[in-house]
């Protein structure tokens, strides 16, 4: 009797685990209701597997390729496209204080020293301007003041003016030239030039020497006029590297053509200048 119910034992037992061994082959886990139900009754006491569990539900869902489940909502993505949102923010802004101010662009992004040569260029651009302007105005009245000496000339008058006087020898050949274009186009004859406006050039030379000096003056206006053309590269270049600044650590600036990597690396300091080029492919 004894010996049946020995074997009878044996038996269950070896149902049992036969029935467990394909689970436990498997590496099946417990079920999670389980260890839910163990983490409750046990508390902190219970075991890591009923811990890890409880941990997972906290965390997005995801697949077996690692990404997260659909049902997964305010993830990773939110978190990318806010960090898009502020790269954007802060192009824009680093775009707009170098539009103002070439160089704050710079300074924003925390590369001090473009900001210094950017900040530098803009006020040499200007106080370029102001000096060719001021040139231009010191040209203009040598020209007109040694008109009145050598043409006898008087009074203010207009650059169509002074541009006349430095054409005619007199005031009479300049009527007389006037008079002639009138009648070839057969128009009334204009009137002669009041007394108050006439010239007469002491000489051919004078008047020459006369259209040296306003020539000065106006090439040093037109230099102060490509100061206008200078401040406005200085500010696209300002712009341009203040929006690709944003993204850039170490001032260096990277692309990619035909498959090559190329990383310029500028260091426009004070006291040695540098820039290094270098080129990478992948294999």
């Amino acid at each position: 009797m004894k010996i049946s119910s020995s074997y009878a034992v044996a038996g269950v037992v070896g149902v049992l685990v036969g029935l467990m061994l394909p689970v436990l082959a498997a590496g099946a886990a417990p079920t999670d209701s389980f260890l839910r139900s163990e983490y409750e009754v046990m508390g902190a006491s219970a075991s890591n597997t009923a811990a890890g569990v409880l941990a997972a539900d906290r965390e997005p869902q995801r697949d077996r390729s690692g990404r997260k489940s659909e049902f997964d909502v305010g993830g990773d993505e939110d978190h990318e496209s806010q960090g898009g949102d502020r790269q954007l923010g802060r192009k824009v802004k680093a775009t707009l204080l170098s539009a103002v101010l070439p160089g704050a662009g710079q300074w924003y992004n925390g590369d001090r020293n473009k900001a210094y040569w950017m900040g530098g260029i803009e006020v040499g651009i200007w106080g370029a301007f102001l000096v060719f302007d001021h040139q231009g105005d010191s040209w203009k009245d040598s020209a007109t003041d040694y008109a009145g000496i050598y043409a006898g000339t008087e009074g203010e008058h207009n650059d169509a003016y002074w541009i006349t006087v430095g054409s005619f020898s007199d005031s009479d050949r300049y009527d007389d030239s006037r008079r002639r274009e009138a009648r070839a186009l057969q128009e009334p004859y204009p009137d002669p030039t009041s007394a108050a406006d006439s010239w007469q050039w002491v000489n051919d030379q004078r008047r020459q020497e006369f259209w040296r000096l306003w020539g000065d003056a106006h090439d040093s206006y037109d230099r102060r006029d490509y100061m206008y053309i200078a401040a406005l590269i200085n500010r696209v270049v300002s712009m341009v590297d203040a929006a690709l600044g944003v993204d850039r650590v170490d001032g260096s600036l990277e692309t990619s053509v035909l498959g090559l990597d190329m990383r310029l690396a500028v260091d426009p300091g004070l006291r040695e200048p540098r820039a290094r080029w270098s080129f990478a492919r992948s294999f």
